[in-house]
């Protein structure tokens, strides 16, 4: 299965390419097992098709070409709001390397004022820490994982009841510090218009993405408008 090893000439832009078209694949292939084991038990279908499992294989060969090792071995996350440094944070302490995006301070939003990282925009409330609620268990299995954002709100939590309130300000100054130490993220302070389709990127700008990032989505997806659930 080296066959993909041997293609002459392939330029930067068509390996590029294939690796975004390869993780397409892989993730098509993978719904599609997923889809053949909840009904095998009734269509005795054998999940081990050998034409899957040679397709998979073909893939995973792929991905172990160095150009597109290197190549996938870089995430870009555009958005450094909760969402975006939760992101980066998680990727980067697994060894892959992130470019963090973030237009502020160059440009803000008519609601961003704050320089720093995951500024708090709405409420200062992250709603309920009983493990009896939705939010509770939530927050449960968060820690669970080690995640950034909630470490950073219970240090800089105020009292709020049964409630995980934080100060605004103190919550994006830690949020903030944690990922300039991280190892292997580089933050970009300028406004990202154009996103790069063969490369792994997370879009995490929330309901507040500027103008031109959201026509360039609108193009890309074929879609007047996306949806925000608060």
């Amino acid at each position: 299965m080296s066959y993909m090893r041997e293609v002459p000439n392939m330029s930067k832009k068509q390996i590029k390419t294939l690796s975004g078209i390869s993780v397409i694949c892989l993730a098509i292939c993978t719904v599609f097992l997923c889809c053949m084991i909840g009904s095998s038990a009734d269509s005795k279908v054998n999940v081990y098709d050998p034409i899957s499992a040679e397709y998979l294989s073909t893939c995973e060969n792929f991905l172990t070409i160095p150009e597109v090792e290197e190549e996938m071995n870089n995430v870009t996350v555009i958005g450094a709001g909760l969402a975006g440094c939760e992101a980066a944070y998680q990727i980067a302490k697994r060894g892959i390397k992130v470019k963090l995006y973030e237009m502020k301070p160059i440009k803000y939003s008519p609601a961003h004022t704050n320089p720093n990282l995951a500024e708090i925009v709405c409420s200062n409330s992250f709603k309920s820490d009983d493990l009896g609620t939705a939010s509770g268990c939530l927050k449960a299995e968060m820690r669970e994982f080690d995640s950034l954002v909630l470490r950073c709100a219970e240090k800089s939590k105020v009292p709020a009841g049964s409630a995980l309130a934080v100060d605004r300000d103190k919550f994006s100054e830690l949020v903030t510090e944690e990922i300039k130490k991280l190892k292997g993220v580089t933050i970009h302070n300028e406004e990202v218009t154009k996103i790069d389709i063969t490369k792994p990127t997370i879009i995490a700008t929330g309901p507040l993405t500027s103008d031109d990032l959201s026509k360039e989505l609108q193009k890309l997806l074929g879609e007047d408008n996306l949806h925000f659930y608060d």
